[in-house]
């Protein structure tokens, strides 16, 4: 008996350190105090998202940041009057955000808080005054994080001039950011870890596939990806990453024929392009691109007088697809996308002569996958 797996020819056939924030301070950029980053990492989700946005938007819209934590705020609590901003810290007291600014040298304080349905944003600046918080920014639904972190961000930048004029003159006991204190510079490797596990960093995916098209299919096996990248300059900005996925082996069920069955594995091998788009609300866009290598290999189980025999074939692989990322928090996301696969060339499964299959022309994968950053 003969099984061959052949080819159709061509015509039928991929901390910031300190250094870093005392390159920030010497560039003169503004400061903002952030409030809330130690309670809020603990006790809420949706105000530990809108905490690492909120930094990665002022970061990159060019402002020095400085998160003041739990310990650092209610250190400057109430100092009373009109002050106060509402709030307690670490001491229960209330938080008085001018007396923030004035301990850090900051020309802005934001202190995010949780409001009805989503998120709030209690922003104080210096050209305010001695007040309280002179604007507060809210939002409701998944997407609050994002709304409130941009538009904060988009105030303290068109406010920008007036805040460096309104900028008290620099004290020595001022400069350096108060104890328990986190400072960022822009563009720099926390800002990129706020935007999550699918927008910069090296990351590691496992998941299950299902392989469609022609006459071979649905195939469904295992597959492994390594993904390394770093977030695009810019507020508006996704990132770029390079991705190298090892798929199968996948098995589908058995062709057969006028003499007998034949089982088909099959395995790919990609290095790929992978870019992510900016998250919109708690969903993160994805495309990529990639070449790679196909391998297929078919197996007949004949009847008589035929006997057992295989055969395989190799081909190069081009790979397109899109897709969508739900980050399960700082370090971990579920990603599901769809790829269109053409192999070149395309490989025909015959039984004695009889084709039974071939793999689609193209071909598409659906991909399910946990990714965990490392």
């Amino acid at each position: 008996m003969l099984v061959s797996v052949g080819s159709t020819g061509n015509a039928a056939a991929g901390e910031p350190g300190k250094g870093a924030g005392s390159a920030a301070r010497q560039a003169g950029r503004p400061r903002v105090v952030l409030v809330g980053g130690e309670a809020t990492a603990r006790e809420d989700e949706v105000l530990r998202e809108a905490m690492t946005r909120l930094r990665a938007e002022l970061g990159a819209a060019g402002f020095e940041v400085v998160e003041a934590g739990r310990r650092a705020a209610g250190g400057a609590g109430a100092a009373g009057g009109a002050g106060a901003a509402g709030g307690a810290g670490a001491a229960g007291k209330p938080i008085d955000l001018a007396q923030v600014a004035r301990a850090s040298g900051g020309v802005a304080v934001a202190r995010l808080r949780r409001s009805p349905g989503g998120a709030s944003v209690d922003l104080w600046t210096v050209e305010g005054g001695e007040g309280a918080a002179v604007r507060t920014i809210s939002a409701e639904g998944a997407s609050a994080p994002s709304v409130v972190a941009v538009r904060a961000a988009e105030i303290l930048e068109a406010s920008r001039i007036r805040l460096e004029r309104a900028r008290p003159p620099a004290d020595k006991g001022a400069q350096e950011p108060p104890p328990g204190a986190v400072t960022e510079g822009a563009g720099g490797a926390a800002a990129q870890q706020a935007r999550g596990p699918l927008h910069g960093g090296i990351g590691v995916e496992v998941g299950a596939v299902v392989l469609q098209g022609g006459g071979v299919g649905p195939a469904v096996g295992p597959f492994v990806r390594v993904e390394a990248g770093a977030a695009l300059p810019g507020r508006s900005s996704g990132a770029l990453a390079v991705r190298v996925s090892l798929v199968g082996p996948t098995f589908a069920p058995a062709l057969t024929g006028g003499a007998g069955t034949l089982a088909v594995r099959q395995e790919m091998a990609m290095a790929e392009a992978v870019y992510s788009l900016e998250a919109l609300g708690p969903v993160v866009p994805r495309l990529s691109a990639g070449v790679g290598v196909y391998h297929l290999h078919a197996a007949g189980e004949p009847v008589p007088p035929y006997t057992a025999a295989s055969g395989e074939v190799w081909s190069a692989l081009g790979a397109a697809g899109v897709g969508v990322g739900v980050p399960l928090g700082a370090r971990v996301a579920v990603l599901l996308d769809a790829q269109v696969l053409f192999a070149e060339p395309r490989a025909v499964v015959r039984l004695a002569g009889e084709p039974l299959g071939a793999p689609g022309r193209p071909s598409v994968g659906g991909f399910l996958g946990l990714v965990v950053k490392l």
